[in-house]
């Protein structure tokens, strides 16, 4: 055969292969979109997947924290500080041509679940009776009498009572009290034997929630009159 023929018959062989109908061509097209868009769907799938992943994680966290707080709130009945009953009981005995000896004794009984740590406390006597004069003292309590006569609703929580004596203690080692039990602490002052009715009041701080110079602490205060008793 001549060689012209064979090259012109081999590209008519060529031709008829690579030539394709628009149906075929338009299923390839198809074909592709399909693969592209499988292609996609698999992506967007997978983003679901983390998506429901995280909100499970999400919802067993949340599960946890509000399990530990149920735990405090039902089984630790909320006792996340101390719970403190403070009771003064109070005794004199006059000293003859000397003056008079107060006894306070405060009882601390921890009610609550947890343990009670102070490094401070104080203790103070201020006289009621008899009503002394002011002379100049700031704030003066005779002046917060005579308002609180004149006035209905009070602007003031309790009066300033003259100091009679004072005790500060800041202890060596923490004073501390286990969870239901209690612990006693006394003092002794000597006063006028002229002294007829004084105000005591105590504080104890409390260390765990003392913060950044903002003290927090238990007090109690009760009116004693020395008038017909004595020990």
């Amino acid at each position: 055969m001549d060689d012209s023929l064979l090259i012109i018959n081999y590209y008519h062989r060529r031709k008829k292969v690579e030539r394709r109908s628009p149906k075929e061509i338009q299923n390839k097209k198809k074909n592709s979109g399909e693969v592209f868009l499988n292609h996609n769907k698999g992506k967007i799938l997978f983003f679901n997947e983390i998506i429901e992943l995280f909100f499970h994680i999400s919802a067993i966290i949340a599960l946890i924290i509000g399990g530990i707080w149920t735990y405090y709130l039902v089984v630790k009945q909320r006792n996340f500080y101390p719970i403190v009953n403070i009771e003064e009981k109070i005794s004199h005995v006059d000293l003859p041509k000397k003056g008079r000896l107060v006894r306070i004794e405060i009882e601390l009984n921890n009610l609550g679940k947890s343990k009670i740590v102070s490094k401070r406390a104080l203790v103070r006597l201020q006289q009621i009776l008899p009503i002394l004069n002011c002379k100049g003292a700031k704030p003066c309590w005779e002046n917060q009498i005579d308002q609180a006569l004149n006035e209905v609703i009070r602007k003031n929580d309790r009066f300033s009572w003259p100091l009679l004596a004072e005790r500060q203690i800041e202890f060596d080692f923490p004073f501390e009290i286990e969870p239901g039990e209690k612990e006693l602490i006394d003092f002794e002052f000597v006063i006028p034997l002229t002294v007829e009715v004084t105000r005591i009041y105590c504080y104890f701080r409390n260390e765990e929630k003392t913060r950044n110079g903002y003290e927090v602490g238990w007090s109690a205060s009760s009116i004693y009159d020395m008038r017909g008793q004595s020990i």
